[in-house]
């Protein structure tokens, strides 16, 4: 399949289960998991280790304190 194909095909879906009422991180999510497991199984290996990593991101951190701050100085 072609690479315009493909594309065509993941916003047609995104797009049909976004009007279909799921939550917009459930259908961006689910629509990405179930065109990796198609098109590129193996990229699923990856999901676990980002779920794991992702907490300990320096930067990610720092969001829950800059929003307790703006909210100390409202």
């Amino acid at each position: 399949m072609s690479v315009e194909l493909i594309t065509v095909l993941y916003f047609s879906v995104l797009f049909i289960a976004l009007f279909l009422g799921l939550p917009v991180a459930l259908g961006l999510g689910g629509t990405a998991v179930i065109f990796a497991a198609i098109f590129e199984p193996r990229s699923l290996l990856a999901i676990p280790s980002a779920f794991y990593s992702t907490p300990w991101n320096h930067v990610l951190v720092t969001v829950p304190l800059f929003l307790f701050m703006g909210s100390l100085i409202r």
